[in-house]
């Protein structure tokens, strides 16, 4: 290879433009790098804040299953104790009431 004092000013000035090639596609390369990288950051943030949503959505609806089940077994509650009044009084006053298990048969036909 030729010494730099022995080039000729034609091989001096390939050597400056293709340097300034490298150059130029070295800054295109870094703009296209750095396009992606604030690309991927604004996804990344996207997806962060769909997260967040998600946490909070679920974490309402975890409290409105708990509001409903609260809810739930105070009307549950409510109606034995409503039952248990009911009983008492007819306890109290010697009511008779027919079993369960027996069919009323006024209603029946005659076999």
């Amino acid at each position: 290879m030729p010494d730099k004092a022995t080039r000729s000013p034609r091989q001096l000035l390939e050597l400056a433009r293709a340097a300034e090639r490298e150059l130029q596609q070295s800054v295109a390369t870094a703009k296209r790098l750095k396009t992606r990288s604030r690309e991927a950051k604004r996804k990344l943030k996207l997806a962060k804040k769909a997260a967040k949503q998600a946490a909070k959505a679920a974490k309402a609806a975890r409290n409105a299953e708990d509001e409903a089940r609260q809810a739930y077994k105070k009307a549950v509650r409510r109606a034995s104790k409503a039952r248990e009044k009911v009983a008492k009084k007819s306890r109290k006053k010697g009511a008779i009431t027919a079993p369960r298990s027996a069919r009323n048969r006024s209603n029946s036909a005659p076999a």
